[in-house]
């Protein structure tokens, strides 16, 4: 029996590896769907074949397998990792709880009212920050970049030990300088290792966590922005300053909805082991 595409189905190498009854009885492919819209028995009697998009972008068996060997490799990788992708992302999204008190507790306001609070806060944010930098370096199997992160999440912790400690050293501006690019570098690999182990299985939200990104750095712009213009129009810099604290808050609280999807994601597909 003929394929519409021209193949002799009994003979086809592609037949056993797709399990296909052949394009008269199944037609899963784009090839036999042209053919059948346009009325046609085979490619053959089609006056565009020699030049069908379809034909050249290999839209027959060649790309079906290609297609099911790529499936049956992320099948494979979530077996393997969903489990430990799902609880350590849920982790990460719990932690961000005891974070947000954390900061509340060392506001300059509430440390000054009562100094006990601020140093609990103080300890409570550094065994948070600890604990978020060794579940991202546990991920390092599953993904570099998150790996990546957890490295340098416990780097950008002990710069900042190290600030404190020099607080009255020259030297203090540079240190907090590479602090804050040793941590900005730490949030990069931690939204990169999200979007990377979400490629294939949802492409919207891997997508959001590169806009976040994106607008991540161009918030962190604009206090920069901000600092600049307070030397020049102070009022207008409160002003910018208000609005990209407003930003930073809208784009952590959608962060913590990312998290919570991507964690969701994985641990569902557990689920389903």
């Amino acid at each position: 029996m003929e394929g519409l595409c021209g193949r002799d189905c009994e003979t086809c190498a592609y037949r056993e590896q797709l399990n296909c009854g052949g394009c008269h009885t199944m037609g899963r492919c784009p090839v036999a769907v042209c053919c059948r819209e346009k009325g046609h028995e085979t490619c053959g009697t089609c006056t565009q074949a020699s030049y069908c998009g379809l034909r050249r972008s290999g839209a027959g068996p060649e790309a079906r397998l290609r297609e099911q060997e790529v499936l049956q490799a992320r099948e494979a990788w979530m077996r393997e990792n969903a489990p430990l992708l799902g609880s350590r992302l849920w982790l990460l999204f719990w932690l961000l709880i005891p974070n947000i008190l954390a900061n509340i507790m060392t506001l300059d306001q509430v440390a000054a009212a009562s100094p006990k609070v601020g140093l609990a806060g103080e300890v409570l944010s550094l065994f948070v920050s600890t604990l978020h930098a060794l579940v991202l370096l546990s991920l390092r199997r599953v993904n570099r970049s998150l790996g990546l992160a957890g490295i340098l999440n416990l780097v950008s912790g002990g710069v900042a030990v190290l600030m404190i400690a020099a607080a009255a050293n020259p030297l203090a501006l540079l240190i907090m300088l590479i602090g804050l690019g040793v941590a900005l570098a730490a949030m990069y690999f931690e939204f990169r290792g999200c979007w990377e182990v979400l490629d294939g299985l949802d492409g919207d939200l891997a997508g959001k966590w590169r806009m976040v990104w994106k607008w991540t750095v161009g918030l962190l712009a604009g206090m920069v922005g901000c600092i600049v213009l307070a030397f020049l129009i102070p009022a207008m810099a409160l002003l910018a300053l208000l609005a990209d604290l407003i930003g930073i808050l809208v784009i952590s609280v959608m962060q913590w909805v990312y998290l919570y999807r991507t964690a969701r994601l994985f641990r569902d597909w557990t689920a389903r082991l």
